[in-house]
């Protein structure tokens, strides 16, 4: 239920023209002594009276605001707003004005409701940045009668939404890659469709797994060894701060590659780094991780010694790292880093092509 707060109201242009012109007839009434501009006088002051008896009724109306809770920047989140007349008055005609971070405002109108009236009004909303709000600020706007004084009232609403970066589609995963024992081997030895090599038969081996040809030319049983490929880990780390042109697109690219692998089931570590050192994302499901993006903020280019420091929980976990970063000045800052590493391999990730 929106939050109320009473209407405030302001004279419009029209209504200062109107007083500058009253104000004008008395001065020609005192020069002249014209008992006609006395009367264009009185007749512009009384529209000035009849104006402020007519102003808006907003202080009745509530708002309601109800939508998905989550969009990413570039779709579309469908909105339905619900404006309710709970006063004993019948209200003005009026506009709302609604302002979500993260999201376009829109402007839509409302006509006078009766005491008890409701109007629902689905409209379609566009997310343009990130964010993480948790209120809609709505503004009622309503000029009644001759025009001549606006009233405005704010509404605030408890509404949640979590704009997430843009996603990208994708059409296969990073290359850089760190097995999730820290070994080098890539598959697995046992059932599976991986062929690794040939070697000779041991007991209790299956023996239609048996390569024939290789049998026939060493004398000696000898079998094809299959598996399958071991569990991979994606590691991403994000540097940079938003200041830096292209920042936004890094959180993209970044983004949609972890995305990419939590739907494939691949296990993922996702590092931003900020004044305070490096925080690591939680990856428990991909809707956690793209409203860990979301809210993201702070974050800054490190030390390059920092993080490829040997210390234990100083510097990142050994491995292959891909790095996204504001594209003009992250390969300035990757030289150094790659030389300050100590067992780190830092790669940088492509955006989209």
């Amino acid at each position: 239920m929106s939050q109320q707060s009473g209407t405030a109201y302001v004279m419009t242009a029209r209504a200062v023209t109107a007083a500058g012109l009253a104000l004008l007839m008395l001065t020609l009434l005192w020069l002249t002594g014209n008992a006609w501009f006395l009367l264009l006088a009185g007749a512009v002051a009384g529209a000035l009276v009849v104006a402020v008896a007519s102003r808006a009724r907003l202080d009745g109306l509530t708002v309601e605001v109800v939508h998905p809770p989550r969009v990413a920047v570039g779709d579309t989140l469908h909105t339905v707003l619900t404006v309710t007349n709970a006063g004993l008055r019948t209200s003005s005609e009026c506009s709302l004005c609604v302002h979500t971070a993260g999201m376009a405002d829109l402007v839509a109108a409302v006509g006078t409701l009766r005491p008890g009236d409701r109007v629902t009004l689905p409209v379609p909303r566009l997310g343009t940045s990130r964010a993480v709000a948790d209120g809609t600020l709505v503004h009622l706007v309503a000029r009644p009668g001759l025009g001549t004084l606006a009233g405005t009232r704010p509404v605030h609403v408890p509404d949640q939404v979590t704009v997430h970066p843009r996603l990208h589609d994708l059409p296969e995963l990073p290359v850089a890659w760190t097995d999730i024992d820290g070994t080098d081997d890539s598959v697995v030895a046992g059932q599976g469709s991986e062929v690794l090599g040939v070697r000779q038969w041991r007991a209790g081996d299956d023996l239609r797994r048996i390569h024939w040809r290789s049998t026939a030319r060493t004398g000696r049983p000898t079998l094809v060894e299959r598996g399958e490929p071991r569990t991979t880990h994606l590691q991403v780390m994000l540097v940079g701060s938003a200041e830096y042109p292209g920042f936004e697109d890094a959180v993209s690219a970044a983004a949609s590659a972890c995305d990419l692998a939590l739907r494939r089931g691949t296990t993922v570590t996702a590092v931003a780094w900020r004044l305070d050192g490096p925080v690591t994302a939680p990856t428990g499901s991909r809707w956690e991780l793209l409203d860990w993006w979301s809210g993201l903020a702070g974050t800054v280019f490190p030390d390059p010694a920092v993080v490829g420091s040997a210390t234990p929980g100083v510097g990142l976990a050994r491995g292959e790292w891909l790095v996204a970063g504001p594209v003009e000045v992250l390969d300035e800052w990757l030289a150094p880093a790659r030389r300050a590493g100590s067992g780190l391999v830092l790669d940088r990730l492509q955006g989209p092509r």
